[in-house]
């Protein structure tokens, strides 16, 4: 076997090794989006649907954009704990039962080291959470009782 041969079989395995790993990385964070509607107020949500994306969620980004959020998906309904772990951001949940908003947490800030990073959960099993930048809540006028639209059908998932 030729030098040449050997040099290019290498340099095409590691082409090969380099698509393979960003592949892994682009299909592990590409999240499936929806435009929903929350009180009127049209927001574009990554759905969170599976164990995996809902482990993730939004750890490790270093912002959201304005009018963006994460849609967690619960086929079952339950009584769902998160925490702000790896987080870099606060954040307001809206916890939402069939279309309606049942419960919010507003001003969520990331945990400063895991030893002291509390759960944040309903009141309520839900079958919904969303999730969206500190303040949204608050300058948008949303609250318990309210419509959520646009939401992922739940029969899908059973």
């Amino acid at each position: 076997m030729s030098a040449f041969w050997i040099n290019t079989r290498n340099f095409l395995i590691g082409v090969g090794l380099i698509a393979f790993i960003a592949f892994i990385f682009w299909a592990g964070s590409n999240f499936e989006s929806k435009k929903i509607t929350v009180a009127g107020h049209s927001l574009k949500v990554w759905i969170a649907d599976d164990p995996a994306e809902q482990a993730k969620g939004l750890s490790g980004k270093e912002e959201m954009p304005t009018n963006r959020g994460m849609l967690f998906v619960m086929p079952v309904k339950d009584i769902t704990s998160f925490w702000m772990k790896d987080m870099k951001f606060s954040l307001d949940f809206i916890w939402i039962d069939n279309g309606t908003i049942v419960e919010i947490d507003q001003n969520i800030p990331p945990c400063e080291n895991e030893s002291d990073c509390p759960a944040i959960s309903p009141a309520y099993p839900v079958n919904y959470i969303l999730e969206v930048n500190s303040g949204w809540v608050t300058a948008n006028n949303i609250s318990i009782g309210q419509s959520v639209t646009g939401l992922p059908d739940l029969g899908r998932y059973q």
